[in-house]
């Protein structure tokens, strides 16, 4: 590929989110596919997930602080258009959307694409953003129909829109036993039954009705434990939860890590307990490695794990119902749990994998790019 081959992703941040993470993935897979990528951060250098990817691909960072700084990091953003001049720039979340439509008032970008992560958005300030910017994209995507369909409704979409889910790498998300025999050696687990959930230690994942449900379970079953993977406002809260609870010594918080495919592999069964999601990235990997789920039905959840074949699906904010489901899944046989996540594993080798999903963006790139406003 010789010409017009120039790709910026614009993103809020990055740290070790599956939004962060699935770009991540993007840049490294387009620049091996030939494309000239670059990488834009809105916040400022933050902690060590850049450098997954600092070594092949150029970021720059705009150096957003707070709400006052808003200004110089627009003008750093023109800045970067203009002495990059990219053909295709691809926003991701919020507040990189914005900037990226706004930014087309003052100078000329011959495709922009804009790719919404979450199920819905409650702020009134931030739908009218999302209304009145929506002519300056040229294409909308989402992660899930979902959050199409919720978009839709709200009326925040009314150009071209796209669903196109989220990738895993299968390569590296796979089942290997010597990782789990390692790993949970390091963890001194011997036959407990290790649950994993992985995500942002915020409100949205609703850890306090997780933490409720493992302690029901642990009222019955002693050989079982919960590894927290995630950093974030509420690890204090959390652990001083888990503290007055007396799980200390069945809960882990394990922070942020960067041996995730290990992780998963030394894991049993994966809980999500979220309130709100798009499709969560962290799910398919889990999937991918062939643990079987219990996950809220809330977002693209329901598209991804089907209830009763490879995962189970209960309503969000019900403790009682997610230890049920949790439970059932503990108690069924050794065989039918590998079946389960043998199924899921499948599912996201033959749906969601980076060798389904990235001919898909490459697709969309080309067409808007050799079309114009295709």
């Amino acid at each position: 590929m010789a010409e017009n081959n120039r790709l910026l992703y614009l993103m809020t941040g990055i740290h070790f989110g599956g939004v962060e993470q699935e770009v991540v993935q993007m840049a490294m897979e387009f620049k091996r596919r030939g494309w000239d990528v670059v990488v834009a951060s809105l916040v400022s250098r933050q902690g060590d997930a850049d450098k997954i990817i600092a070594e092949k691909i150029p970021i720059t960072y705009l150096g957003a602080t707070n709400q006052f700084s808003a200004f110089r990091v627009f003008l750093n953003f023109l800045r970067l258009l203009r002495d990059y001049r990219p053909h295709i720039l691809h926003s991701h979340q919020f507040h990189a959307n914005i900037v990226a439509r706004i930014a087309r008032i003052f100078t000329k970008i011959p495709v922009v694409i804009s790719t919404i992560h979450n199920s819905g958005e409650n702020s009134i300030a931030r739908r009218t953003l999302y209304k009145m910017t929506d002519r300056l994209c040229d294409l909308t995507t989402f992660v899930s129909h979902a959050s199409a369909e919720q978009y839709a409704r709200l009326g925040l979409v009314n150009k071209k829109r796209m669903i196109i889910p989220n990738s895993v790498d299968t390569g590296i998300f796979y089942s290997d036993e010597t990782a789990r025999r390692q790993i949970r050696a390091s963890f001194k687990l011997a036959d407990e039954y290790a649950w994993l959930t992985v995500g942002r230690l915020e409100s949205i994942k609703d850890y306090p009705s997780m933490l409720k449900a493992f302690s029901i379970i642990v009222e019955s079953e002693d050989h079982v434990v919960l590894l927290i993977c995630g950093i974030g406002t509420l690890e204090k809260k959390l652990q001083m939860m888990v503290k007055e609870m007396g799980l200390n010594e069945k809960v882990y918080f394990l922070g942020a890590r960067f041996d995730m495919p290990q992780l998963m592999n030394a894991a049993d069964g994966f809980v999500l307990s979220s309130s709100l999601e798009g499709m969560p990235k962290v799910l398919l990997e889990a999937m991918s490695t062939g643990l079987p789920i219990v996950a809220t039905n809330v977002g693209g959840v329901g598209e991804i794990v089907r209830n009763g074949l490879n995962g189970f699906l209960v309503e969000p904010g019900n403790p009682v119902l997610l230890a049920e489901k949790m439970k059932m899944l503990m108690d069924m046989p050794k065989r039918n749990r590998h079946d389960m996540g043998q199924r899921g594993s499948q599912s996201v080798s033959d749906q969601f994998s980076v060798e389904k999903i990235m001919p898909l963006w490459e697709s969309v790139y080309r067409r808007y790019r050799d079309n114009g406003k295709s």
